[in-house]
């Protein structure tokens, strides 16, 4: 280890084989971050503060602090593996930072401690600041992973800005803007080019409340590390370390590292050996989405009488069942005997109570499955779609005491769906009240009916409940841990009411379970697919808990904002082709007459896709998925794939912030271009070796290379009951031509 003190540059030094990091002495930034060949990750000159926090104090006022503002700065070496950096603002709040490294080691380790003796609370502290240089355009192989939307990298912020622009986390929030845990589902960030990589994340075991998410700053690219540590204590001491790494590769090899800290922190289950995992789970249902009013989230709420009375829908889904020879879920939308997405109340169900619970008996009497879609935890006023108003009932019942409230104590309108759907607030875990309503909500249903599956928390991203900032809940002042520990416990809750009702009910929420809740939500609705917003999903999520998980492709919804179907036909089966080699259930969305539409939100006068070529993608898709890749897509682990050459796939996206929705009528204009693999693929460890997975969304033939080595054992399958394998050995890379709406696999032995 290289120790190195220059104080005519002012700065601190240590290095080792693998890294060289340079810190200012009298402020402690972050000057320099090179690995071990000298590439640089930090933007010289561009240097933010080392750490900013935020103080609320009891009337909603707040302060924010940060270390270029210290009245006086320590840096100092304790040892050969630690430096300690103490931060004094005055007599009343002081920060030390400390940093643990080895010389055998590739990582820094950087924890806080405060005491903080003012009248305020900690709201927030962002910490570690990087703020990487932004190589983006300069280098074809740039690039930003986030770990919102289940894993995204970013090329640029062009598309960001124009779809989903940064946005402070602060209340109220809707959890998108890169809330963990919960549209963040993983604690990661990397920055990566050439095959040279900086990593950090937060190796925290407890999941406390963060913000993960990155802007262009000052030309360069400013990270987000913030903690919510929801505390009124005086004295507090981070949990749990930063960990900062640099790595060669890209963000399977940063996801690799986050693993392995997962696996030796949280307490996980095998997908394999999950006993509360329902059996129909691993029967590959299609999860078959379609509304019983209107045509989409928002609208006009006339009843689609293709779908109700309920007991109409079912032609279709057994027609729809035979054309992809599998078991379906019908997912009901707009269901609820309430307006549309007007939580907390769904029960009962809209219309005829009687035939309601016919169709649950026909479904289950033909095999099928009922799943239904709810509203998470919000509370709705009045809903904006229809004549429905809880403004008497809100004040009879006092149900402010049950919501959650701004810093300053007031209660405005929620963010999540405000005024497009309903107008409402936001229920707080902490109170019992909330909680009693979602249990007796959850009651209701598995008692009235026989669903399979409740996705209770529809607009809870992630299972996540939202922040809170009340002074007479009995929960600390501000947001933090207190909001995972009080959700695990609703969620435990809700699972002694299915078992006290004597069901088996499957209990989901809205994008993939973030990690406190992997154990408590089993099957989820992912919404990667949101990515487009901001870059290119990438499967990271699944790359990291794949074993321990089963989720379903989701309802699509904001795809058409960023895809449109008249620049790109076949967005559909790349979609689709894209969830099956991650690994998750697949799922259509239903316009009228039980045709396939693009997405839950495109109109229904939109011509839809190739329905017979669709149905029969799916049914290849699902045929493979329930025989020759079971084992890979049920159980097994993700592991880095074996590089492909193939052709590019071009993806249009929009021109414009938020369009309406496209129609024939009303095109938006094309902007940039974002470009896949023509031919989608995965890789995944067995007991049998490695497995990788290829299909070709397209309807003309694909030939591609893959990067197997010499002398190698391969088995190349392209029949789903693995009755026609081709065994061989690898003379260097091997060729494989997949016929269109085709899937093939390498079995590396």
């Amino acid at each position: 280890m290289i120790y190195d003190l220059k104080k005519e540059e002012k700065s601190m030094k240590i290095s080792n084989r693998f890294y060289t990091l340079e810190l200012c002495e009298t402020s402690g930034k972050i000057l320099s971050y090179r690995n071990g060949n000298g590439r640089e990750f930090i933007a010289r000159g561009v240097l933010p503060p080392l750490f900013e926090v935020c103080l609320t104090g009891k009337d909603g006022n707040r302060e924010r602090l940060d270390s270029d503002h210290a009245k006086s700065v320590t840096v100092c070496r304790t040892s050969d593996e630690e430096i300690r950096m103490d931060f004094q603002f005055a007599k009343d709040f002081s920060l030390c930072v400390r940093l643990h490294f080895s010389d055998e080691s590739s990582e820094i380790r950087w924890k806080l401690f405060w005491k903080n003796k003012t009248e305020k609370f900690v709201d927030w502290v962002d910490f570690c600041a990087i703020t990487a240089e932004n190589r983006f355009g300069k280098e074809n192989d740039f690039r930003v992973f986030l770990p919102m939307f289940d894993g995204v990298e970013l090329d640029g912020f062009s598309r960001r800005q124009r779809y989903f622009p940064y946005r402070e986390m602060e209340y109220p929030t809707k959890g998108w803007e890169g809330m963990y845990p919960s549209c963040a589902t993983l604690q990661f960030m990397a920055v990566y080019g050439g095959g040279e990589g900086l990593y950090f994340g937060a190796h925290d075991a407890e999941c406390g409340l963060k913000c993960l998410d990155c802007y262009e700053w000052e030309g360069a690219i400013r990270f987000v590390n913030k903690l919510f540590p929801g505390t009124e204590e005086e004295e507090y001491e981070y949990g749990f370390e930063y960990v900062t790494a640099v790595f060669a590769g890209d963000w399977h090899d940063a996801a690799e590292r986050y693993r392995k800290f997962a696996e030796e922190s949280f307490s996980l289950t095998r997908t394999k050996d999950n006993k509360a995992l329902p059996e129909w789970v691993f029967e590959s249902p299609i999860v078959v989405v379609y509304p019983i009013r209107g045509h989409r989230d928002t609208g006009d709420m006339s009843v689609n009488e293709c779908y109700y009375p309920y007991t109409n829908a079912v032609p279709y889904l057994e027609r729809l069942a035979k054309a992809t020879d599998s078991k379906l879920m019908a997912m009901l939308c707009h269901w609820e005997g309430t307006a549309p997405w007007a939580p907390p109340f769904v029960w009962p169900p809209f219309g005829d109570l009687k035939n309601f619970q016919e169709f649950d008996r026909i479904l289950h009497e033909k095999g099928m499955l009922l799943g239904l879609y709810c509203s998470g935890m919000g509370w709705t006023q009045k809903s904006s779609l229809i004549d429905y108003n809880r403004e008497e009932f809100f004040e009879k019942e006092g149900m402010r005491e049950a919501m959650c409230l701004a810093p300053d104590q007031s209660l405005p309108y929620g963010y999540i769906c405000n005024g497009v759907i309903r107008l409402g607030y936001d229920m707080c875990v902490h109170t019992e009240k909330a909680r009693k309503i979602m249990r007796d909500e959850l009651n209701k249903m598995i008692t009235g009916c026989k669903a399979d599956y409740v996705q209770l928390f529809d607009q809870n991203i992630g299972g996540s409940p939202c922040i809170c900032y009340s002074q007479s809940h009995g929960h600390p002042s501000t947001p933090g841990n207190w909001m995972v520990r009080d959700m695990c416990t609703l969620l435990d809750e809700l699972e002694k009411e299915v078992k006290d009702a004597g069901r088996d009910v499957t209990i989901g929420c809205e994008g993939s379970a973030a990690e406190p809740y992997i154990g408590k939500l089993y099957f989820n609705d992912c919404r990667n697919y949101q990515g487009y917003a901001i870059g290119y999903p990438v499967p990271a999520y699944d790359y990291v808990y794949h074993e321990y998980i089963s989720n379903f492709m989701g309802n699509q919804n904001s795809t058409c904002m960023y895809l449109y179907q008249g620049y790109n036909p076949q967005h559909i089966f790349f979609r689709t082709a894209q969830f099956f080699v991650n690994g998750n259930a697949m799922t259509v969305t239903l316009k009228g007459e039980g045709e396939f539409t693009w997405d839950w939100g495109t109109p229904w006068e939109t011509p839809g896709p190739d329905q017979e070529s669709y149905a029969a993608f799916l049914k290849e898709l699902n045929t493979w998925r329930k025989n020759g890749l079971r084992e890979e897509l049920f159980f097994g682990r993700m592991v880095k794939p074996r590089e492909v050459e193939c052709g590019k796939y071009a993806v249009e996206c929009y021109e414009g912030e938020y369009p309406l929705y496209a129609t024939p009528d009303n095109p938006t204009k094309k902007s940039d271009t974002i470009y896949y693999p023509s031919v989608m693929s995965s890789a995944y460890a067995t007991e049998e070796g490695m497995t990788q997975i290829f299909v070709n969304f397209q309807n003309e033939p694909q030939k591609i290379l893959v990067g197997t080595k010499r002398g190698e054992k391969i088995c190349i399958c392209k029949d789903p009951y693995m009755q026609k394998n081709e065994m061989l050995t690898a003379e260097g890379k091997t060729e494989l031509e997949i016929g269109p709406l085709q899937v093939a696999a390498i079995k590396i032995l």
